[in-house]
């Protein structure tokens, strides 16, 4: 391995610096490191103007999107001035009667409005995350609760147009709104205890960002949440909270039974093998990067990489970093306050996403960054509807994890000698994703169908999950994914999404334009307007949902792992 040969030359370049020396050999550091290594410990990244480079994939991929001119740093005061009130008293007027274009004009006016008083909340959210306090957790309170009580507020108002005027509502925005409104008329809550659940949330987040996490006391929280959120889909009439995830708050199309039924065994008979083949190469590929390479991992050098990489792939991808740094959209450098998470949020009213990231401090952050990126430029180039929009989470990782795959494109010449180690990091990782994805659901589905779940009984389930899969974790190495916590049953959309990007990664190998032009299509699909399995039929990608696909990506990654791990 490549370990082994540098420790050589090392001893090589102590032999060789006092002869250069006692010689007058005027060389440089960085001449005698390409001399010893071919290449600089850093790859210089190329300084050519963006205008002279010819990206992969060519044309116009994404929407044209209106956007506020605002940076960052100003949107907050912006969004303190939300007065929802004023726009839902002039809906009012139309219960009595009015013209179909007026209704139209003060819906939108509403319903902007009710995106600044969202994007309030997501930008409490964003400020929390940065630095979890006494005083970011009450403004986030506080943010959460008027968000809850505008939404309430402004589905009354629809509710009561639907009741009085549902011709007239119908011909406003499109037949059947007026159907879809009429229930909320007179609603008094959204029902559930979503105020103790946040508080279940903060306890957990702030147990384990202690030095000495209480796992116990995180797994007794577990199973608080547990309790509450199968009374709160009991209470709305689903059969499962599994079900009431997977179809109210993912949008999926499929359901927890067709995971169960195709995903989880097609994983654990050929992914799950694969994997625990190669965990030892993978490991050894991570120690010589974290500990050994000396690769600058830094916020500048993400940043730099990120700038290298997007007019390379698209002038879309290009345009959209741009922004993103030109209006201070985003929050990758290092912060011992920040949590241990990694997200895009989109912020409604500005239309505009916002890329955050905690920083390990190593060759991680590119990874997640790039994976952020991904989904940042979705968000940059489609717009999303706060009220009627349904986004599909299983295409959204799609796109985030596709970026992280045609990142690799570049790994040479971001990662010099250490291209292969962090190569195969980052395959096994995508693996990893497919396999790790399956196991989390199936644990939480066991959980929440658990009667009388007890901590104990939660790491009890957790071990056998993972057992099924061939892996002997720690009792409570599950409470360390916060998904389990803040996002259940998000997880499968890992496993889903990632079986594609690996087959984008044979595509991108054989032909990278191809490659290029199949991710950008994929990219700058709307996951509001398509369901998982419509993209891919779009794309010409495999359905997931056959057990042949999971073979076919098991026999694709073997001859990888055993090129890149020789």
């Amino acid at each position: 391995m490549k370990t082994r040969s540098r420790r050589a030359l090392g001893l090589l370049l102590a032999v060789l610096l006092p002869a250069l020396a006692l010689s007058g050999c005027g060389l440089s550091a960085q001449t005698l490191d390409e001399l010893l290594y071919g290449q600089t410990e850093e790859p210089r990244l190329s300084p050519e103007p963006v205008e002279y480079i010819i990206p992969l994939a060519q044309g116009d991929w994404l929407d044209e999107v209106y956007r506020p001119d605002a940076d960052y740093a100003d949107m907050a005061d912006i969004a303190a001035q939300a007065e929802l009130g004023p726009k839902l008293e002039r809906l009012l007027e139309f219960c009595r009667g009015g013209e179909d274009w007026e209704l139209s004009e003060a819906y939108l006016e509403a319903a902007d409005e009710l995106g600044l008083v969202y994007t309030r909340y997501s930008l409490a959210d964003i400020a929390y995350c940065a630095g979890p306090t006494e005083e970011t957790e009450a403004a986030l309170d506080s943010a959460r609760q008027a968000w809850q009580q505008a939404l309430l507020d402004f589905y009354n108002v629809m509710g009561e147009l639907a009741l009085s005027n549902a011709q007239l509502l119908d011909e406003a925005l499109g037949e059947g709104v007026a159907e879809n409104f009429a229930g909320y008329a007179g609603m008094e809550s959204w029902g559930g205890d979503a105020g103790a659940q946040e508080q279940l949330l903060y306890s957990y987040h702030q147990l384990m960002q202690s030095p000495q996490p209480d796992e116990q006391a995180a797994a007794e929280l577990f199973v608080q949440l547990v309790e509450l959120r199968n009374a709160e889909a009991r209470e709305a009439g689903w059969s499962s909270y599994a079900e009431q995830c997977y179809y109210e708050d993912y949008y999926r199309a499929y359901s927890p039974q067709d995971a169960a039924s195709v995903v989880w065994p097609a994983v654990k008979e050929y992914c799950a093998p694969l994997l625990g083949l190669y965990e030892e190469a993978a490991a050894d590929a991570l120690w010589t990067l974290y500990y050994e390479s000396g690769l600058d991992c830094s916020e500048e050098r993400v940043l730099e990489v990120l700038d290298y990489v997007a007019p390379r792939l698209s002038r879309d991808a290009a345009e959209a970093l741009d922004y993103m740094l030109a209006h201070g959209l985003y929050d990758i450098g290092p912060s011992p306050t920040k949590l241990d998470t990694g997200f895009t949020a989109y912020l409604y009213y500005f239309n505009v996403p916002f890329l955050f990231n905690s920083p390990y401090g190593d060759v991680d952050d590119f990874s997640d960054s790039f994976h952020e990126f991904g989904h940042y430029l979705n968000g940059y180039g489609t717009v999303s509807d706060l009220v009627f929009g349904m986004p599909d989470m299983d295409l959204s990782e799609l796109q985030a994890q596709g970026m992280e795959i045609m990142f690799t494109h570049w790994y040479e010449d971001v990662f010099g000698g250490y291209a292969d180690e962090m190569l195969l990091a980052t395959l096994w990782d995508m693996l990893d994703s497919v396999v790790e994805g399956s196991l989390y659901d199936e644990f939480q589905q066991r959980c929440y169908a658990e009667p009388d779940l007890t901590a104990e009984r939660a790491c009890e389930l957790y071990l056998e999950t993972a057992a099924g899969y061939g892996l002997e974790p720690g009792k409570y190495d599950w409470l360390y994914i916060p998904h389990n916590f803040d996002d259940p049953f998000y997880y499968i959309s890992y496993c889903l999404s990632a079986l594609p990007a690996l087959e984008l990664y044979g595509i991108l190998q054989e032909e990278p334009e191809t490659a290029a032009t199949l991710y950008m299509r994929a990219v700058s699909l709307d996951p509001e307007l398509y369901y998982f399995d419509e993209a891919l039929e779009e794309c010409g990608f495999s359905d997931v949902f056959d057990a042949e696909s999971y073979a076919a990506c098991a026999r694709q990654l073997e001859p990888e792992f055993e090129r890149l791990s020789s």
